[in-house]
Order: structure tokens, then sequence, then C-alpha cells
């Protein structure tokens, strides 16, 4: 009896030892998944600030306990994966592989937002890596899994990896599909239209001997932000402060108010600047009034207003300044269709006291804001 129970007891404590684990346990060894914890990042070209989207990309990083190294720092196989960042006016080129060399993720994110543009690339670059990482972790993890929990008394119970848990041995290009089908619906559709507002300051000569006509004023332009032409509408309201033509005897003391609507076609256009041509028309409101230090105001004649038509012909430099702030430098010719003469009788002698120019050239400045859709320097050159 003594010698069967040493034997029980024996064969009690052989099957403690070899107990496997509780089902919920997992082994130390694997709860922090994959072996590479660095990402190469390269950032080329320009467009925005390379060092702030730098610093975007190591925070999203390093929420998934990753580091961020340079190219060329580490070796192929201490990677996790590869980003590759090319940066342009038209749009940031978004490349990440994995450490075997497989495409993960190749896009493109287009934003006239700089700061839309770093958040869409760096959840991109985060949704790849993190898919890389996952597929590392669960392939490590099974493998750990199974050599752990294995019962060497029973090498024959082994568990199968399914599809899923196997690595494609070929080396074969990985994409994210769900991740890249769930960021394109996140990017902002942009308008094809943009209003603009304008604030105008300038001026040109009106009649001889009266010098310039400073003018400031105000205007909106309606424009369509995609092809080459790119078409547009102005609208603008100018007013002229008083001016003086004549000799001493008598004067002619004038202001003018100018409306107009111009039609403009894109003649050139780069990331910054762009030449605009137009035509159009209008209206002058021109108000006169005699004034003499020496005539008696009973010779003198009434002050008079009379409204002409006008023909305008533009061309229109624009400076982007800021994504929706524009500078803009117009030459200017306007043709009046009517022919206004303001004559002195004196004594039967006339003369022209007011000999207003039917051709009147304009320089013009002004500082252009987008009040709705899209900025007047959104998207590609042509």
């Amino acid at each position: 009896m003594g010698l069967a129970r040493c034997i029980s007891f024996c064969g009690f404590a052989l099957a403690v030892m070899h107990s496997p684990e509780p089902a919920g346990a997992e082994p130390a060894a694997v709860a922090r998944a994959g072996s590479r914890r660095a990402v190469s990042v390269s950032i080329q070209g320009e467009g925005q600030d390379s060092k702030v989207l730098s610093a975007t990309l190591l925070e999203a990083l390093a929420r998934l306990e990753l580091s961020m190294v340079e190219p060329g720092t580490r070796r192929a196989n201490e990677l996790l994966a590869t980003v590759e960042i090319q940066l342009a006016p038209a749009g940031a080129r978004i490349m990440v592989r994995s450490s075997s060399g497989g495409a993960v993720l190749e896009r493109t994110v287009v934003d006239p937002n700089t700061e839309i543009q770093r958040e869409q690339i760096a959840d991109a670059v985060r949704g790849a890596v993190e898919s890389e990482l996952l597929a590392e972790g669960d392939l490590e993890t099974e493998q750990k899994v199974r050599a752990a929990s294995a019962d060497p008394l029973e090498p024959s119970l082994k568990r199968e990896p399914t599809p899923k848990q196997t690595e494609p041995s070929s080396g074969a290009p990985k994409t994210v599909q769900p991740f890249q089908a769930s960021a394109e619906r996140r990017e902002p559709k942009s308008s094809a239209f943009g209003l603009d507002a304008s604030l105008l300051f300038g001026g040109g000569p009106v009649a001889s001997q009266a010098g310039s006509a400073m003018r400031v004023g105000a205007g909106v332009a309606l424009g369509y932000r995609r092809g080459s032409l790119r078409p547009g509408l102005a609208v603008s309201g100018l007013y002229a402060f008083p001016f003086e033509a004549g000799n001493d005897e008598l004067s002619a003391r004038a202001s003018l108010m100018s409306a107009r609507a111009v039609g403009t076609l894109e003649g050139f256009r780069s990331s910054s600047l762009a030449l605009e041509l137009g035509i159009g028309g209008g209206l002058d409101v021109l108000s006169v009034k005699p004034v003499s230090v020496s005539l008696p105001a009973a010779v003198l004649g009434q002050p008079t207003t009379r409204v002409g038509p006008v023909v305008s012909a533009l061309s229109t430099l624009r400076i982007s300044l800021a994504p929706n702030v524009v500078l803009s430098l117009s030459g200017i010719f306007d043709v009046s269709l009517v022919t206004e003469q303001y004559l002195f009788d004196d004594r039967g002698e006339r003369s022209n006291v007011l000999p207003l120019w039917r051709v009147r050239p304009m320089l013009l400045a002004g500082i252009s804001f987008t009040a709705l859709g899209a900025s007047a320097f959104q998207g590609e050159p042509p």
C-alpha cells in the first residue's frame, strides 16, 4: 500500500507541473507584440512647414508606441515600415512600405488648408503603420503562444495557423483597403466657384491741366476655380476725389463716380501668381461746378451732373499673400463713348475750361479676400 500511495503522489505532482495555463491568461513574453518599433520617415519637397508636419507624424506614431527615425540610420530588418512623403503645391504624395519592401499605402492628399492636409497625412500614415504593426504582432503572438502552450507529452496536438494568421511568403504588396476607403470619404469636396471681396485704391488722369484724380472703392468678383481659363465676372464702384482744371479767371471743380462690370479670363497662372485679362463697361457720373474769384456769381453757369457710358479694358496681376488673401495690381483703360465740353464764353471768345480725355488710363491696387467658396489659387496650375 505504501508503494502504491507513493506512485500516485508522484503522478499527481507530475500532472500539476505540466498543467497548461488557464485559457484567459496570456504569457508575459507576448504581451507586447512586434519586435520592430521604429519607422523611417522621409519628408521632401515644399508646400508647407516640414518641421510642423514632422512633429505631427511623431505624435501620431508615439500613440502606437513607435519611434520615428531618419532614413539610413537603421537597417531594413530593424524597421517596421518606411514612410516617404513628397510635398508639392499640387498635393502631398504618401508612400508607406513594409520592412520587406512591399507597398502598404500609396496615396495623394490634396487640400488647400495646410492644417487639414497635415492631419490627413498623419491619419493616413498612422493607419497604414498600425495595420503593419497588427499584421506583424498577430504572427509573432501566434508563434509564441503555440510554443508556450505546447504539451511535450503530446507532440501530435499542434494547432495549424489559419490563413489570416499566416504572413504571405512571397512578399506581395499589401494594401489597407478599409482604411483607404474611409480616408477618402473624409476628404471635403472643394467648390468649383469662389466669391472674392476687394478694397481698391489708385488713380489716373481724367482731364488736361487737372492732374491725376485719386480714387477709392470696392468690388466683388465671382470666379470659376477650375480649368485653364477660369472665367470670372467682377463688379466694382469707384469714387474720385474732387479735382480742378481751368485758369486764373475761371476754373471747373469736378467729382467723378464710376460703376463697372468686367468679364475676365486667366491668361497665365502659377502656384502664387496669376495674370487676368478683362473687358467690360459701365457708367461715369461726372459733376462739374464753375468756380471764380473775380467773376460775379450771376455770370457763372449752374452746376451740372451728367451720366455717360464707358467701355473698359484691363490687365490684372494677382499675387497670393495667404491661402485666402490676394494682392492685385491692375492697369485699366476707360474709353468714354460721349464727348463733353465745358466752355467759358468771354465776350465771344470761347475756351474749354475742363478738357476731358476720351481715353482715361488708371492704375489700381487692391486687397482681395475669399468670402465664399474656393480661394483664387486653389487647385493645380494648368
